[in-house]
């Protein structure tokens, strides 16, 4: 009698690729132990063998797992692009289609790719209401939301975020809720709206608190510090970044480390310290850099060139300017591209080619028109006003002025009321030029700017005073020159005192220079202060900045 052999194992190149994967499920280390991407070495090593064995779905759902609070929050942005294109065109389930394309997504975002970012997020939408799910509807929504944001699309941004929101209230969603509040409050925030946005970060502050998200509750903290930034309340803005950079390092987020660093380095920028807002840019650009955050580095980059302008290092700033435009072309982030313009048309001002200047604030504000950035547009007005008046075409100056008036973005108020004051001394109304600059003088705005720590509000006072004694009749008589004058000099001693870095004082120099060209005589003592200022101003060691060598001049 004989006997038929066992049935051989079979041993296929798929069965043995999927017990691999099981192998490394068993070693993975606990949640608890996820620091660094070394401890998610089993997950990677399981990913790969599911890829192999073609069990893509699997795959997906692995990595759901260990992409938004992991590597994503990490920095790995290439990496999870590598990983998601993997499974793109391969996967069958639905669900995991809609969050392989937002996964995608919110890398290429990171990376500064909006436009590509946006294009997986419209195909997204479309899954995500044939799935019917009212959550995956509102998620992407709010990913659509920060999509038109980046690129500076702000009314349809706006749009995406309220049916977000409205979605996410429906079904009772509070994280996704306090996201989109947060998100929202930052479109507010850029259209000048300072009440609404902080009520919105506030709520969702308070929810964040509540689930207990440390994540949530550090972005919306650092929020509500670059808030009071805008606001000029700089010593109570820095204790809000302090933390949100803190609970940043504390969860190993290292774009927000980069983020908060940046902003953190503005605060120090508007009190003078633009050593220390230096030091934390370039932290702020390396970071960006390491995890592939183009938009990130140059905005940093943009940064490093205001505190260069400010050090008088024109030459420098103009290239920092020009290599942060050129990656807000590339990615696409008119927002930006409008802020570099903007920044470069400020410079060649200064620099006294208006012509120049004249064109790219115009490019500045058309882009700033074009995604409806209500603070950007009230800056470039403000600029082309100067830039008028310089070349003594006070009709045209003063349109630009009152237009950016009438856009009442607080940040700029006092600018355009100096500006408002200069051209009505220039137009010869005395009376008017005396009530303007007057404004500076009541109760409510001068407690304002004594109690600033801030240098640009004690410059625009003082310069404000010396268009105040303009007027005065007493000014006629040369022998009360220097008792008139007193208030502004002390006004500028103490814009000094908190500093004299020579591109500042050049451009309170400029302002000083606007009024005299209406034919005031007499204003050497305050030119002599400024001037002597920079003379004796000493560099540190270690300020130059080696020129980058990949730009040409013709970048603009």
């Amino acid at each position: 009698m004989t006997h038929e052999a066992p049935p051989l194992p079979t041993y296929t190149r798929r069965s043995l690729e999927l017990r691999a994967a099981e192998y490394y499920a068993s070693i993975r280390k606990p949640e608890s132990e996820w620091k660094t991407i070394e401890d998610l070495t089993p997950q990677l090593a399981e990913f790969r063998h599911l890829v192999q064995a073609m069990a893509f779905d699997a795959a997906c759902r692995l990595l759901h797992l260990i992409d938004q609070d992991y590597l994503y929050r990490w920095g790995h942005y290439s990496l999870l692009v590598k990983l998601r294109k993997d499974l793109e065109n391969n996967l069958t389930e639905t669900e995991s289609q809609l969050y392989n394309l937002r996964g995608i997504a919110r890398a290429c975002h990171s990376m500064g790719n909006f436009k590509w970012a946006l294009a997986l997020l419209e195909r997204g939408l479309t899954i995500a209401y044939e799935l019917d799910s009212k959550s995956e509807i509102s998620l992407t929504l709010n990913d659509l939301g920060r999509a038109y944001n980046a690129m500076g699309r702000y009314t349809q941004a706006t749009t995406a975020y309220q049916q977000a929101l409205s979605i996410a209230q429906e079904v009772n969603d509070s994280r996704q809720v306090a996201s989109i509040l947060g998100n929202m409050a930052w479109i507010c925030r850029v259209q000048g709206d300072v009440k609404i946005a902080d009520t919105y970060l506030r709520q969702a502050l308070t929810i964040a608190r509540e689930l207990g998200n440390r994540g949530d509750e550090g972005l919306q903290l650092g929020r509500l510090g670059v808030l009071k930034m805008d606001l000029g309340q700089i010593d109570q803005g820095i204790p809000y970044l302090e933390v949100a950079l803190e609970i940043a390092r504390e969860i190993g987020d290292r774009h927000f480390q980069g983020v908060w660093a940046g902003y953190l380095g503005r605060m120090y920028f508007h009190l003078g310290r633009f050593n220390e807002a230096l030091q934390l840019y370039e932290q702020d650009c390396r970071l960006a850099s390491e995890i592939a955050d183009r938009r990130g580095e140059g905005a940093s980059l943009q940064l490093q060139g205001d505190v260069h302008f400010a050090l008088g290092r024109f030459d420098n700033s103009i290239l920092l300017y020009k290599r942060a435009l050129a990656i807000a072309h590339e990615s696409n982030a008119l927002s930006h591209e409008s802020k570099c313009y903007g920044r470069l048309g400020e410079i060649y001002g200064l620099l006294g080619e208006t012509e120049q200047a004249s064109s790219l604030l115009n490019k500045a504000l058309d882009l700033a028109y074009k995604c409806g950035a209500l603070r950007s547009q009230s800056r470039h007005l403000l600029g082309l006003s100067r830039i008028w008046l310089q070349k003594g075409i006070l009709t045209t100056a003063n349109e630009y002025c009152l237009q950016a008036l009438s856009i009442a973005v607080s940040e700029h108020r006092l600018s355009a009321i100096l500006i408002e004051g200069i051209i009505s001394l220039r137009k010869g109304d005395f009376e008017l030029a005396q009530s303007t600059f007057a404004e500076f003088t009541q109760s409510d705005q001068q407690v304002s700017i004594k109690t600033a720590t801030a240098y640009k509000p004690h410059y625009i006072l003082a310069t404000a005073l010396v268009g105040q004694v303009a007027c005065d009749p007493r000014w006629l008589d040369p022998n009360h020159h220097v008792a008139l004058l007193a208030p502004a000099l002390a006004e500028y001693r103490r814009a000094l005192a908190i500093t004299a870095a020579p591109g500042v004082v050049r451009d309170a120099i400029r302002d000083l220079e606007l009024i005299r060209a209406a034919g005031i005589e007499g204003l050497e003592p305050a030119f002599a202060l400024l001037e002597q200022t920079i003379a004796d101003w000493q560099p540190l060691p270690g300020d130059a900045l080696p020129s980058p060598t990949s730009l040409q001049e013709d970048t603009v």
